[in-house]
């Protein structure tokens, strides 16, 4: 790889596209990697949504995908009334949003391009256009968030610091290591596996060593050890929402991992895509995501547990704002008690 190209997990244009020849939606198969380098393919808005669901594509390769169901969506009513149209639409916007409720940015997305659409129809636009015109741009939107994100991280990242993450966070988690380096820092990364899925196992660890850096893999019980003897620096994440009150939700873990860095007085900073959401007043008022409990009976298809047994499986935690040091957003980081401040003009 040379120093131009970024790994293949960052490119998120290289996630999810609409393949115009076979017109479909061809995702990457995170499920499979870092075996093999897969695509899934899709006819649908359905089988997109089925994708997200079954995690095809994860962290922030949700919306891109998303945004590319209803891609397939409008290209499969082309020629349709203006009824038959809003109709469709709207049934694949609903369907798509339903898929992940726990993560923001999707709804976002889908939110503005039911708008886009309405306006659209209303003016016999060229609906498929508009709606691939959008789904690229959000994809090259958050790429440029990406970025910023990490180049506001990086500036709290110090030399020698080895930084600790869960699940995988997106582009950012890559992009602040990348501009630290720019910076003469030298940094190292530790991983959670992340189970059930095993995102920083599979996922994380595949995009930070492509990208050159010194990667460690743990396990998820391994944090508290790993700080208490001094191997941990920062503790730095994604974040699928966060709230007006400074909490953050992301991936099931994160918050005991925040327990523990906050006994050894290690910051926890965690990078927001979106900013914070209008709609989520505390961290207490975020919808947690409930999957199927069969999901962590077994590991990549094998069971692991008995049959008879009952497991219980919440995507997400919650994470209180007292425990955050800073959330780092496009516009620079605020800590918890300022997140509000994000919607001022001038911020």
């Amino acid at each position: 790889m040379t120093k131009e190209e970024l790994p293949l997990l960052v490119d998120l244009h290289k996630n999810v596209f609409f393949d115009e020849e076979q017109n479909k939606v061809v995702i990457l198969d995170r499920r499979k990697l870092p075996d093999e380098i897969t695509y899934h393919e899709c006819e649908n808005y359905e089988e997109v949504a089925a994708a997200i669901e079954k995690m095809v594509t994860q962290s922030l390769g949700v919306s891109p995908a998303a945004g590319y169901g209803i891609v397939i969506a409008a290209h499969q009513i082309r020629g349709k009334d203006r009824s038959e149209k809003r109709k469709y639409i709207s049934k694949a916007v609903e369907r798509i949003k339903n898929t992940r409720p726990t993560q923001t940015s999707l709804h976002h997305l889908m939110d503005e391009m039911l708008k886009i659409a309405e306006e659209k129809i209303v003016d016999d636009g060229k609906l498929f256009e508009a709606m691939r015109k959008k789904a690229h741009n959000w994809t090259e939107k958050l790429m440029e968030i990406s970025r910023k994100l990490g180049k506001h991280a990086s500036e709290v990242i110090e030399d020698e610091d080895t930084i600790l993450t869960h699940c995988y966070g997106g582009p950012a988690i890559y992009f602040m290591g990348d501009y630290a380096r720019e910076q003469g820092k030298e940094i190292e990364y530790f991983c959670t596996e992340t189970r059930p899925y095993l995102q920083g196992a599979r996922l994380t660890t595949f995009a930070l060593s492509r990208g050159g850096f010194p990667t460690t893999l743990i396990t998820d019980g391994m944090s508290a050890y790993c700080m208490e003897k001094g191997l941990i620096d920062k503790f730095i994440t994604g974040a699928d929402r966060i709230s007006m009150d400074g909490g953050v939700a992301n991936k099931i873990g994160t918050y005991q991992i925040a327990l523990a860095a906050r006994e050894y007085d290690i910051p926890f900073y965690a990078h927001s895509y979106t900013g914070p959401d209008p709609d989520t007043p505390t961290y207490k008022d975020v919808e947690i995501e409930m999957r199927d409990p069969k999901e962590i009976t077994q590991i990549r298809g094998i069971r692991i547990a008995p049959e008879e047994i009952d497991a219980f499986y919440p995507a997400f935690d919650c994470t209180p704002p007292e425990l955050v040091k800073g959330v780092v957003t496009e516009k620079g980081i605020y800590p918890p008690v300022e997140v509000s401040s994000y919607f001022e003009e001038n911020s």
